[in-house]
C-alpha cells in the first residue's frame, strides 16, 4: 500500500514539534526533566505558551514523543544484501549505537522518558514498538538474512527482532536502575556477543 503523502501543513507542524521536542530535550537533558517547566520550553523554543498546546497537551506529551523518536532509530538498510553477509556484525554495530544514543542523553533523562514507557508503547492508543520504524527494519534485515541462509531460522524474524529488542531494554533498564554508574555502551559491548551468537550460522 503507498503511503499518503504529506501535505505541506502537516509538514510544517511535523517541523514545528520536532524543533519543540529538540528544545526540549536540550533543557531536561541539563535541568532536569521535573524541573523543566512549559513556560521554560515555551521561552526557549520561541512558541507561546498557547503555539505549545496546539502541540502538546503536557510536558509528559512532549517526553513520549521524545520517547518515540529516541526508539524508533531504524536499522539503516542501505546495502542491506552486502550486510546481509554479516547479519550478526551488522546487529552488533546497530544495537551498540542504540546504547550510545541512550548513553549519549543520560541517565537522568532515560529515566524520565522510561516513567512514559507504558504509555507510549502499550496504551491502546498507541501505535506500539511492534509497528514503528526501528522495528519494521530490525524484521526487514533479518528476513533477508534468513533468506539468504546466514542467519538461524529457529525463530520468526519478527519474534527475533522481538527479543533482540527486548533484552537490550533489559540492558538498558539495569543501567537506569544504577543510576548511570557504568558505560552502557561498554556492557552491551560484553552481553551483545552472547545475545546475538545463538543466531548465528556457521560458514
Amino acid at each position: 500500500m503507498t503511503e499518503k503523502k504529506k501535505t505541506k501543513r502537516e509538514q510544517e507542524s511535523e517541523r514545528k514539534k520536532a524543533e519543540i521536542c529538540s528544545v526540549a530535550e536540550k533543557l531536561f537533558a541539563v535541568y532536569g526533566y521535573d524541573q523543566t517547566t512549559l513556560q521554560d520550553i515555551s521561552e526557549a523554543s520561541g512558541y507561546s505558551i498557547g503555539s505549545l498546546y496546539n502541540f502538546f497537551k503536557t510536558k509528559e506529551n512532549i517526553l513520549m514523543e521524545i520517547s518515540r523518536d529516541m526508539a524508533s532509530i531504524p536499522l539503516d538498510l542501505t546495502d542491506a544484501e552486502k550486510k546481509a553477509e554479516d547479519p550478526i556484525g551488522t546487529l552488533m554495530d546497530y544495537l551498540l549505537a542504540y546504547a550510545r544514543n541512550w548513553e549519549e542523553i543520560g541517565v537522568d533523562l532515560t529515566n524520565s522518558i522510561y516513567r512514559t514507557f507504558l504509555k507510549s508503547y502499550v496504551d491502546p492508543g498507541s501505535i506500539g514498538f511492534h509497528h514503528m520504524d526501528f522495528m519494521d527494519s530490525l524484521v526487514t534485515f533479518i528476513q533477508l538474512a534468513q533468506d539468504k541462509g546466514t542467519m538461524s531460522k529457529a525463530m520468526s524474524a519478527e519474534d527475533t527482532a522481538a527479543y533482540l529488542i527486548t533484552l537490550c531494554r533489559g540492558l538498558l533498564y539495569e543501567w537506569c536502575i544504577f543510576g548511570g554508574t557504568y558505560s552502557l555502551t561498554d556492557k552491551s559491548r560484553i552481553y551483545l556477543p552472547f545475545i546475538l551468537s545463538p543466531f548465528a550460522v556457521g560458514k
